[in-house]
C-alpha cells in the first residue's frame, strides 16, 4: 500500500508539472500568436499603402503620356462593373475559371 501511495504521488508530481510545463508554452503561443497578428496587420497596411502608391504613378502616367485629362474623382477603392463605377467591395466575387487563361468576375459570363 506504500508503494502504491508514493507511486500515486509521484504521478501526481508529474502530471503537475506536465501541466505547468503545457500553461507555460500555451501562454508562450498565445504571446506568439498576438505578435504575428500584429506583424500580419502591419505588413497588410504596408501592402495596401505601395497598392495606393502605384495606383497613383500609374494614373500620373496616363495623364502624362497620352494627355488624359487629371480627374480628382479618380477611386482605388472603386471599379467599372456592368457598365457603372462602383465600390470594389460591391462588385461579386472573382471566380477561377480553369477553362479560361484569366479570372473573371460572376456576371461576366
Amino acid at each position: 500500500m506504500k508503494k502504491s501511495n508514493e507511486r500515486l504521488s509521484t504521478d501526481v508530481r508529474e502530471l503537475e508539472q506536465s501541466h505547468s510545463e503545457a500553461t507555460l508554452a500555451h501562454d508562450k503561443a498565445l504571446s506568439e500568436k498576438a505578435q504575428l497578428e500584429i506583424e500580419l496587420n502591419e505588413l497588410k497596411d504596408y501592402v495596401i499603402d505601395l497598392h495606393k502608391e502605384a495606383f497613383g504613378q500609374a494614373v500620373r502616367q496616363v495623364v502624362f503620356l497620352y494627355g488624359v485629362p487629371e480627374q480628382n474623382d479618380m477611386d482605388s477603392d472603386k471599379d467599372v462593373f456592368n457598365g457603372c463605377l462602383v465600390p470594389i467591395k460591391d462588385i461579386p466575387i472573382i471566380v477561377e475559371d480553369p477553362t479560361r487563361k484569366e479570372t473573371r468576375r460572376q456576371d461576366d459570363g
